[in-house]
């Protein structure tokens, strides 16, 4: 984790000392803006910054950066003015969710209600349907072996005794479990199931 009293740059270059390719994001975010896949390389190349039509639609207003800089000598630069005071999370890239896509699993007051799997446009890593991914809901009986357990651990570390009145955990299919758990997102995709029964 990133956070103010460390420069972003310098937690990429660790981290990209033990990954080949890292994803950069806000710790709080939504739509997967400010979220960048970087390799090593990336770091010490210049870099423009081009808003994303897409980004600028759905957040309604320009990314936040001083003075409005576009031009960077270095992207390392660019993340650290980007993420400036801002608290942020350094992870793996997982190209597994590119290619085969994440699961969501819905619950409500510790109970399943739904799955989805989302899946990336080609080419992309990103699976908000606004980036052109696709969403489908899945029977629990087609989620891979394992995810639900992943899941229902997920929840089980949550630091309370009662579940949550609502929890998304997101999961990706590895020989290995790896999840990242959202624990209060207002995407319930309660249209793309069919609604759902309270």
């Amino acid at each position: 984790t990133a956070d103010e009293s460390d420069r972003v740059s310098a937690t990429l270059e660790r981290a990209l000392g033990v990954y080949s390719e890292v994803v950069v994001k806000p710790a709080v975010g939504a739509s997967s803006f400010d979220t960048f896949r970087v390799v090593a390389a990336d770091l010490a190349a210049p870099f423009t910054f081009v808003e994303d039509p897409a980004v600028l639609e759905l957040r309604g207003r320009p990314t936040a950066l001083p003075e409005g800089k576009t031009e960077f000598a270095r992207k390392a630069e660019f993340f650290d003015a980007l993420f400036a005071g801002v608290p942020c999370l350094v992870q793996p890239y997982i190209p597994e969710v590119a290619s085969q896509g994440e699961y969501s699993l819905f619950y409500f007051a510790g109970a399943l209600s739904h799955a989805m799997l989302k899946r990336p446009k080609a080419g992309d890593f990103r699976v908000q349907e606004e980036y052109g991914a696709e969403h489908q809901q899945v029977a629990f009986t087609d989620v891979p072996a394992g995810v639900v357990d992943c899941a229902k651990r997920a929840l089980a570390a949550l630091p309370s005794s009662r579940p949550p009145l609502y929890c998304r955990v997101d999961v990706v299919a590895l020989s290995t479990a790896r999840l990242q758990q959202a624990a209060a997102d207002p995407d319930l995709f309660v249209v793309a199931s069919g609604g759902v029964d309270l």
